[in-house]
């Protein structure tokens, strides 16, 4: 069983499982992890170094998306949570103009390219999971001036802590 703890995480659990239904610790050997790994391998994508993403149209995200801080004018500190695909419940996004066309991760309005979006920091070489959406800046710029007569905890050097929901996933439908 100690090879469990070098397979990803879904191998672990399905080994787990076969821990459970009755499998004695003999019939878990090496052979039996290998063929877990090229199962879960295949089905998400790894073989071929990508994990496959459902297609979707920009702006119907099931995400739920909250502003946490104003930290300046051109950065927010957003909570991403996508029950889909992904969680982040930090995540910095600074505003800066659109790379290419798409939609509002929030609004699903169309953004051409060049029109001032909000996007994720990218922090080294790895681009986060949701490093392709794009929030408007005027979605932002109105969450946040909508939550600034509500009083706040933590207002403290300039950072306006909001905890504003801009997108509700469960809005999204069936998909969610």
């Amino acid at each position: 069983m100690k090879r469990v703890f070098q397979l990803d995480p879904w191998s672990q659990t399905l080994a787990m499982l076969s821990s459970c239904s009755g499998l004695k610790p003999s019939d878990c050997d090496d052979e039996y992890f290998d063929q877990i790994r090229r199962r879960t391998s295949v089905l998400s994508g790894a073989s071929r170094g990508k994990v496959k993403r459902p297609a979707r149209n920009a702006g119907d995200t099931c995400a739920t998306i909250r502003i946490l801080e104003r930290l300046s004018p051109s950065t927010v500190t957003l909570s991403w949570h996508d029950p889909t695909s992904l969680n982040y419940a930090e995540q910095v996004w600074w505003m800066g103009g659109a790379q290419k066309n798409g939609r509002c991760a929030v609004s699903g309005e169309r953004i051409l390219r060049g029109q001032s979006v909000y996007r994720p920091r990218r922090l080294g070489k790895d681009a986060p999971l949701n490093g392709s959406e794009m929030i408007l800046s005027s979605v932002i710029v109105s969450a946040c001036a909508s939550s600034a007569d509500i009083p706040h905890e933590g207002d403290e050097d300039g950072k306006r802590v909001l905890g504003c929901v801009i997108s509700q996933g469960a809005e999204a439908g069936p998909a969610c």
